[in-house]
């Protein structure tokens, strides 16, 4: 047993040496891009789906790799404690206080599995977003794809039908029923809002040094 826990420690720096964290970072920064540019397409359940899954599998080495480094605050880890916290009581609520056992196992396996899968996602997500800058901009670029993604069909249809569609008609004959549009249209707008601040403020500095 002890050769084998030695051979796994020996393993995972070299795993590290042939840069698979490195990665792994990529893999779990394109994989976030991909679903957020896929959220409003119609059709792309599946897919969806798909790319949780191998999203997840670097994102569980990564998330295990950073929580491994002596520099992380005991505070940084109070989210993690948090949310693994409602996942047991998810669990013993399913197991012990269910009213109907079958119904609610159906509900655990295609809700609460995927947000497991997302908590991961996404907390690996943010470690890797802190030391990889060629990430971040990819992420941030993305977050406006599902805006862009509603301009665009807007554009396409109103082109086809030959003259600009009324707001109300093009959200209730579009695909547009789900809270998807306005709420990353919220976070984009948001980060532009931030953007335009932070350089209106850059500027100011420079005006008032020079």
């Amino acid at each position: 047993m002890s050769i084998k826990f030695s051979m796994i420690g020996q393993f995972i720096p070299m795993l590290k040496k042939f840069g698979i964290e490195k990665i792994s970072q990529t893999l779990v920064v394109l994989g976030v891009v991909m679903q957020l540019c896929l959220w409003v397409v119609p059709g792309t359940i599946a897919l969806r789906q798909i790319l949780l899954a191998l999203t997840l599998i670097p994102s569980i080495f990564l998330l295990t790799s950073y929580l491994r480094l002596s520099t992380i605050s005991r505070l940084h880890l109070i989210p993690i404690l948090l949310l693994i916290c409602l996942l047991i009581w998810v669990v013993t609520h399913l197991i012990f206080f269910s009213y109907d056992f079958e119904l609610e196992l159906k509900q655990f396996i295609s809700l609460w599995l995927r947000a497991i899968a997302g908590i991961i996602i996404g907390f690996s997500l943010g470690f890797t977003l802190r030391v990889n800058s060629g990430g971040r901009r990819l992420f941030f670029v993305a977050l406006f794809a599902t805006s862009l993604i509603n301009l665009a069909v807007y554009i396409y249809q109103s082109y086809i039908q030959g003259i600009w569609i009324a707001p109300n008609s093009f959200v209730t004959v579009y695909y547009f029923n789900k809270i998807e549009a306005a709420y990353f249209g919220a976070i984009a707008i948001a980060i532009s809002a931030a953007q335009i601040l932070l350089t209106l403020k850059q500027k100011l500095i420079v005006q008032l040094i020079g």
